[in-house]
């Protein structure tokens, strides 16, 4: 005989737990435990995945090994189980509580139900994030605990009777499966998921999205002990939707975490901001990994708070500290953290009143370092002018001109040391404004120095001096360096010319136009852009003059005077008739001749003297 007859196929998902035992009785109408001792099989081989145990019931069923390996969970070494190529810690394994959907036993037990009488347990019950009866929508049970020796998850021997079940179905309330339940059951299908979770073992990623979406959902300082299962449930929920995303979504996540106000984070740093996450990663009790999400949270943690050099940070030694407080920077440089706190306000870096007894106030540490480091080399603005030659206003100016950078940005409000200038940039400045030039002793004709030359011109000092610093000037004259910046000449013609401070010929600035015409100004820039008929400009300019900063055109005499014995305004038209506008007007329409241009273009109506 091949097998024991009738054959008693294991059904789809069905635990092999739960068809041996249905074996048993439907064979041999004997207990599991008893079946086992009288085909020489041990219950302890079996709790352990022994393979021989399935070898051997698969040659006395005629079920194909293949397929009773598919509901069974096998050890394959100390503290690593595996089921369906799957391999994971015990911890992932419900084993502490027997799980069952009510609904599910009553219908196997029917007598239309597909355990013909028995109870069916399933092999996704026993993963604890499995919390979801796929087939009734409704929270499994897990109230029952198993007593040590017992066989895990025997739902024959262990489940409650059909009374039991039929209150248990009675007082379920509906839900949906979770999106982390989804994702186990569909991995152990040998179905892709997101990346981040299929790179790492099942157990980790899925406790790693456990532990992240629990202190989302209930804070980071949530007491883990008093989740029941439901809470668990959403943890998982809310915790995919962030590391399904991968390190981009579990550092939201984390800010998410960081964002919330909480009294212990103010003085305790990581563990005061990440809470029971951060203690499930840093104070392990048992050697089993935690998988990638141990670097995302260090990497975010080093991002966003201040860690000390030195510190051991989840098995790492931290070498350098990204991020600084007020506190950390007044320890490491000795300033007063008031004098450090005004000087991060005055640059943009914090906001007045800002709570910097908050670890989570923190500043990246190359530029917090950078700018703390300047501020100590901090010259005032009322020393500047010893140090590169010039007047206090001029050295304002040049600060105000972005040519010299305060240590701190003032926004014009500035005083003090904040408002000075770093030494360095000032030991240089003096250098670059001196980069090329012919060294001379007395100054050439038509050279004067960068200041002169400013006041003779009415242009800024700054604008020179960019010139200088951006090479744009051929003659350059140098004195010796110890005159500082008056030892630098410049060419009065060359730097009106390069500043555009005048152009081409002189003319009639568009106000003397205007006035000489009797035409708003409006109407003269019109005339100077409009072209006629032969594409030429009604009013030519002839060149440009700067006023207020803004180069405006100049127009040729000639072309006002020959453009005024061309065209009158139809007040003046009235004028010389002496009768009204309107009348003039109408009178004039009815003959057919209207404005040369239309009035809103221009501001006024204008008629050609030809035409009239």
């Amino acid at each position: 005989m091949d097998h024991m007859y009738p054959f008693l196929n294991i059904l789809p998902g069905e635990s092999f737990v739960s068809w041996i035992n249905r074996f048993a009785r439907f064979q041999c109408n004997l207990q599991m435990h008893d079946f086992f001792r009288l085909v020489g099989l041990g219950q302890q081989d079996l709790m352990q995945g022994k393979d021989y145990v399935f070898q051997r019931m698969a040659a006395l069923s005629g079920v194909p090994y293949e397929s009773l390996m598919a509901g069974a969970t096998v050890q394959v070494a100390s503290r690593l189980y595996q089921h369906r190529a799957e391999s994971f810690f015990p911890e992932f394994r419900a084993s502490r509580h027997l799980t069952f959907c009510p609904a599910c036993l009553m219908a196997d037990l029917s007598s239309g139900g597909r355990g013909k009488g028995s109870k069916i347990g399933q092999t996704n019950w026993v993963f604890s994030p499995v919390r979801t009866c796929a087939t009734h929508g409704v929270a499994l049970d897990r109230s029952i605990k198993v007593a040590r020796g017992q066989i895990f998850n025997d739902v024959g021997n262990l489940a409650p009777d059909l009374t039991t079940l039929e209150t248990l179905t009675g007082s379920s309330t509906s839900r949906r499966r979770s999106s982390l339940q989804r994702y186990v059951e569909n991995r152990f299908q040998k179905l892709s998921g997101p990346k981040w979770l299929d790179d790492q073992p099942i157990d980790l990623g899925c406790r790693a999205t456990e532990m992240l979406g629990a202190c989302v959902e209930f804070g980071a300082h949530v007491k883990l002990s008093r989740l029941n299962e439901d809470d668990w449930d959403t943890a998982g929920h809310v915790g995919f939707e962030f590391t399904s995303r991968g390190d981009e979504g579990i550092r939201e996540g984390l800010d998410e975490i960081l964002s919330r106000p909480q009294k212990l984070v103010r003085k305790s740093g990581a563990q005061g901001a990440f809470g029971a996450l951060y203690k499930w990663v840093q104070f392990r009790k048992v050697s089993k990994p935690v998988g990638p999400i141990l670097d995302v949270l260090r990497e975010h943690i080093l991002d966003t708070l201040p860690v000390r050099p030195g510190t051991e940070l989840f098995g790492k030694r931290i070498e350098r500290t990204r991020r600084h407080t007020i506190a950390t920077l007044a320890t490491k440089y000795k300033i007063q953290g008031s004098t450090i706190e005004l000087a991060f306000q005055k640059a943009g870096l914090m906001t007045s009143g800002q709570e910097t007894a908050d670890t989570r106030c923190s500043f990246d540490a190359v530029v917090a370092e950078a700018l703390v480091e300047k501020l100590g080399r901090a010259i005032p603005i009322a020393k500047v002018p010893e140090h590169i030659g010039c007047t206090r206003t001029q050295a304002e100016r040049l600060v105000k001109g972005g040519i010299l950078q305060s240590v701190a940005s003032s926004n014009g409000n500035a005083s003090g040391r904040f408002k000075g200038v770093d030494k360095l940039e000032l030991e240089g400045f003096l250098g670059l404004v001196r980069q090329h030039g012919e060294p001379v002793n007395s100054p050439g004709q038509g050279m004067v120095d960068v200041f002169e030359v400013s006041n003779l011109l009415n242009v800024s000092v700054v604008a020179v001096i960019r010139l200088l610093l951006d090479r744009k000037l051929e003659t350059v004259e140098l004195l010796p360096e110890q005159m500082k910046l008056k030892s630098v000449l410049v060419s009065h013609r060359e730097v009106a010319f390069a500043l555009g401070s005048v152009t081409g010929n002189g003319g009639m600035t568009v106000s003397k136009v205007g006035k000489k015409l009797r035409l708003p100004s409006r109407a003269v820039y019109f005339l100077i852009g409009e072209k006629d008929g032969a594409g030429e400009p009604f009013l030519r300019s002839c060149g440009q003059v700067r006023h207020m900063g803004v180069m405006r055109p100049l127009v040729d005499p000639d072309e006002v005077e020959n453009f005024s014995s061309k065209y009158r305004k139809l007040i003046e038209i009235v004028d010389y008739k002496s009768r009204n506008l309107p009348r003039v007007r109408e009178e004039l329409r009815s003959k057919g001749i209207f404005p040369v241009w239309d009035s809103g273009d221009v501001g006024a109506e204008i008629y050609r003297i030809s035409d009239l």
